[in-house]
């Protein structure tokens, strides 16, 4: 969605890794500039990040109909920014060859340090995982627990404002 940041923010260091475009839209109406740019670019595959919460289906259908070949694939469709991050943060590890040693964690209530760590994490191939300035979010929690058996370091952006 164009309209809230925190999916883009997760899925910066994947789009910074991999090339891929960060296209955003009206969550209700696919915007005519992200129709263009998605005709103009031959983009053959879409990932969606939160799911129908952030971007609707009729948005989905619209992405669809605008060529057959296209593959709409709706990932991550956390039920809050910080579990749709970890969502995110579990993708590209398990599809995009991401790193499971080493994450990122940036607040989720505010944009400026996960968005300049996005092109940190596209370089190191690390995940960007949200969290709250006060507290861990069960989600953030969660992920970072699944993955103890192989996370040895976490970088913290913007250390002096989490309080964890």
């Amino acid at each position: 969605t164009g309209l809230n940041f925190p999916d883009a923010l997760s899925v910066g260091p994947m789009a910074y890794a991999k090339h891929f475009p960060v296209l955003l839209t009206d969550p209700s109406t696919l915007s005519p500039e992200t129709a263009t740019a998605l005709t103009n670019l031959h983009i053959q595959e879409v990932l969606v990040p939160g799911g129908d919460q952030a971007v609707s289906n009729s948005v989905v259908s619209a992405i669809e109909a605008l060529n057959p070949t296209i593959v709409v694939d709706e990932f991550a469709p956390g039920v809050d920014r910080y579990e749709t991050s970890a969502d995110v943060a579990s993708f590209e590890i398990n599809n995009l060859g991401f790193s499971a040693s080493s994450v990122l964690l940036a607040r989720g209530d505010e944009f400026p340090d996960a968005l300049a760590g996005g092109p940190l994490g596209g370089v190191n191939t690390e995940p960007i995982v949200l969290t709250s300035p006060s507290s861990l979010p069960q989600a953030t929690s969660n992920f970072l627990a699944s993955e103890a058996s192989s996370l040895t370091s976490i970088t913290a952006l913007g250390l002096s404002l989490i309080h964890i």
